[in-house]
């Protein structure tokens, strides 16, 4: 202290071994942690009244593992990124500055957060966040349990806005932001490999409620999708689903969700076909209601509606057209009565 009424505080760990502190996470008792992180804090503070300035902590992890409830995450490998690193800067009165990265979500494919950075403000009535998330789901090869590829690294930009009422009330919105790439994938099949590409997708999730009730809208799309095999190609002019969500006190959930698909042309053939089979959906709309009517087991129905559409087959002189279907669905799928 530099006088009775003032001082700096500060605190340097390198290696803290995170193990020790699993006794102190009674709030979380599936909460499994380990690995070892250096920590550097300080403040300067003054104790009558108590008010303290200049506060930071800066953390780093290149061992870093954690696990709740099957959600894994862990240090982002050292090779080309850099390891788990955390900052919090004080910037001013109730306001901090955000900066961190190098964290994986464990998972079949990893989602990788390359950085994060925003600001943390807080007042007596609310805590606010504001934050840019860049991360990526890098590039594979297929494996035997999940024969798909992806062929470049899929970079997404996504905002983060939240907020926190002291009296309990709470608001998030997640959205895509400008940056990011679209998606380079391909599939294997008996057939063939199909490759598939499309635009950068666009999303936005709004989340408000209090306590376990909630309510909330989604959407999400992408363009110009294109999926190319040795059997035929076929395109999509757009994708996109949008819905709601909801949820009592007691965390019972209900919704609706509208999944839409524009703009379909596909030719069927191999290259060297002189008349391919070629097939135009202009619209297909497939409606989803989600409803727990007796007991925590979520019951689906919905129905499928192809707008009018075209086949034409020149090798076997077949052309038709105005196809149109609507098809009523239910899952599970409701017994028969007798």
């Amino acid at each position: 202290l530099q006088n009775e009424s003032k001082g700096d505080l500060s605190l340097t760990a390198h290696a803290f071994s995170l193990e020790k502190i699993r006794a102190v996470l009674t709030a979380m008792p599936d909460l499994f942690v380990e690995g070892g992180v250096d920590i550097k804090a300080g403040a300067a503070i003054r104790l009558s009244p108590f008010t303290f300035s200049d506060l930071f902590m800066h953390i780093q992890s290149s061992s870093l593992s954690a696990a709740w409830e099957g959600l894994g995450v862990a240090a982002a490998p050292s090779a080309g990124t850099p390891p788990f690193h955390l900052q919090i800067d004080q910037t001013g009165p109730q306001r901090f500055a955000l900066k961190g990265g190098g964290l994986m979500v464990q998972s079949r494919v990893p989602l990788v957060l390359d950085t994060l950075k925003g600001d943390l403000i807080y007042d007596a009535q609310a805590v606010n966040a504001n934050v840019q998330l860049n991360s990526k789901l890098p590039a594979f090869t297929e494996s035997p349990g999940l024969p798909v590829a992806l062929q470049e690294d899929l970079k997404l930009v996504t905002t983060l806005s939240a907020n926190y009422a002291l009296a309990g009330d709470w608001r998030l919105d997640i959205a895509d932001a400008p940056g990011g790439a679209g998606l380079r994938a391909s599939v294997a099949q008996a057939g063939g490999d199909v490759a598939v590409s499309a635009a950068k997708p666009v999303y936005k999730v709004r989340l408000k409620g209090r306590g376990a009730a909630l309510g909330g809208t989604f959407s999400a799309a992408s363009a110009n999708i294109r999926a190319e095999a040795p059997f035929g190609t076929g395109d999509i002019l757009r994708l996109a689903v949008q819905g709601d969500i909801a949820a009592d006190a007691s965390g019972q959930p209900k919704g609706s969700a509208v999944l839409r698909v524009s703009g379909i042309k596909a030719s069927l053939g191999n290259k060297d076909a002189a008349a391919p089979v070629s097939i135009a959906i202009p619209d297909i709309q497939a409606r989803a209601e989600m409803e727990t009517p007796d007991g925590p087991a979520p019951v689906f129905k919905g129905d499928l509606f192809v707008a009018a559409s075209t086949l034409n087959a020149p090798g076997n002189q077949v052309r038709l057209s105005g196809i149109e279907a609507r098809v009523p669905w239910q899952w599970p799928v409701r017994e028969a009565t007798a």
